[in-house]
């Protein structure tokens, strides 16, 4: 038998951490020296920051930088091939399908039993750890989320003789606001998203405010009472011209910084990235002053999810452990690492926003009473969009109804409409609640 030339065998251990390092996953049981792991993720943070402090922690491990995948297929078939990183940041929107395809598998089995003792889970509510449950199951950490909440502007409210804060407990308070604000000389005294954000930002919200998911139990909500109570608001709104029928996005947010609008329906971006007065795409001097903010009521009060008599929306991405790494116990260690408190408040890079966890939020958004609002009220009452690539599809069907109602037509025949829609969409009215 030939030996390997001298040549041959440096080549081979040069390459080896090299082959390791780009194929993820651990290193195999047969390799000595530290321990490799790789993390599919993106920015500064995770070079400069999270990568030097847990190699500082734990000498024995080694860890590398990949770029996340582009898609959920793409992600689908890295893990499919057992490929693909460590640890992998996706989508919320991506884990239903993973998950039921069963190339994601829950944290019990990645990471084991003890998985549902890390002590970070007591600082994330409950709802927002929805984000990283699918059908009851935990596959990872939430990593972002934001929230959905009323804004409102402060003097065009006390005009019409109502209270600062506001605190609307139903939607009946909310139109008699609007109708006020309209009688008073208010242009546009209440803006529900319609256009490209009408499913995200405006009806799912609503819709919860019914105490209704979009998707239960494997079943979507057809034309069901609660659908066609959503559509009836915004029949109400736009009807009554307590709206504008053509407003975007932009064109709304545009309108609020410029006082033009009173109440208005958005996520926590509006605060921090759209009207702050640095940095904001609509910088709002004196936005303290000038903008006052307040929870979705429900329907009414204790009509919403869980029966609450407040309500959010939220979207947000998490951190998975890839079923196909050779040291979980290691891997584990490392996500909940990136999830701690020293690596989240790090990850923000001194820009301010609500993060999962309560213990950061306490200590970054104390000079922020708006984002500590959001964080410390909206976050608790949350909800998540269904998980499943079905969803957008669904949310298109979603946005043509509240078109329909905004263009004039009936909330009853947008709904069945709607319902048509979505028969087809889910495989038939078996699939489809309501």
């Amino acid at each position: 038998m030939r030996r390997p030339t001298l040549a041959a065998a440096l080549f081979t251990a040069l390459l080896s951490p090299l082959l390791t390092l780009a194929g993820g996953c651990g290193a195999g049981p047969e390799a000595t020296g530290p321990l490799t792991l790789t993390v599919a993720g993106s920015g500064e943070w995770l070079t400069r920051w999270a990568v030097p402090e847990f190699e500082r922690a734990n000498p024995g491990i080694k860890v590398g930088v990949r770029p996340a995948p582009a898609d959920q297929a793409a992600l689908g078939a890295e893990l499919q091939a057992g490929r693909g990183a460590d640890i992998i940041e996706l989508d919320g929107r991506w884990l239903g399908d993973l998950a039921r395809a069963g190339r994601l598998k829950p944290l019990a089995e990645t990471a084991g039993p003890g998985a549902d003792g890390w002590t970070g889970w007591a600082q994330i509510p409950q709802a927002v750890q929805g984000l990283a449950v699918f059908e009851g199951r935990r596959y990872g950490i939430p990593r972002t989320v934001d929230a959905r909440l009323l804004f409102y502007n402060r003097a065009l409210l006390r005009r019409v003789g109502l209270p600062d804060p506001w605190r609307p407990a139903s939607w009946a308070e909310l139109l008699e606001a609007a109708r006020k604000l309209k009688a008073a000389g208010v242009p546009y005294p209440l803006h529900l998203p319609t256009g490209e954000t009408a499913a995200l930002d405006g009806l799912l919200p609503l819709l919860a405010g019914t105490g209704t998911e979009l998707l239960a139990d494997r079943r979507w909500a057809g034309a069901s009472r609660a659908v066609k109570d959503v559509l009836g608001l915004y029949d109400q709104v736009y009807g009554e011209r307590l709206a504008e029928r053509l407003d975007t996005p932009d064109l709304a947010r545009s309108r609020f910084a410029a006082g033009k609008s009173a109440i208005h329906l958005d996520t926590d971006a509006l605060w921090h990235t759209v009207l702050d007065p640095a940095r904001g795409t609509r910088p709002l001097p004196g936005r303290e002053a000038a903008v006052g903010y307040a929870l979705l009521p429900a329907q009414r009060p204790g009509g919403g999810l869980r029966g609450q008599d407040h309500v959010s929306l939220s979207t947000g991405t998490l951190r998975v452990l890839n079923p196909a790494t050779r040291d979980r116990a290691a891997a584990w260690k490392l996500l909940t690492f990136l999830h701690s408190a020293s690596a989240v408040e790090a990850e923000l890079a001194g820009r301010p926003r609500p993060t999962p966890r309560r213990d950061v939020n306490a200590r970054v958004l104390a000079a922020d009473p708006m984002l500590r609002f959001a964080a410390e009220q909206a976050l608790p009452l949350t909800a998540f969009p269904p998980p499943v690539s079905l969803y957008p599809r669904v949310a298109d069907a979603l946005r043509e109804a509240v078109a329909a109602v905004v263009a004039g037509r009936s909330p009853g025949h947008a709904a069945e409409s709607y319902q048509r829609t979505l028969e087809t969409l889910v495989g038939g009215p078996a699939n489809v609640a309501g």
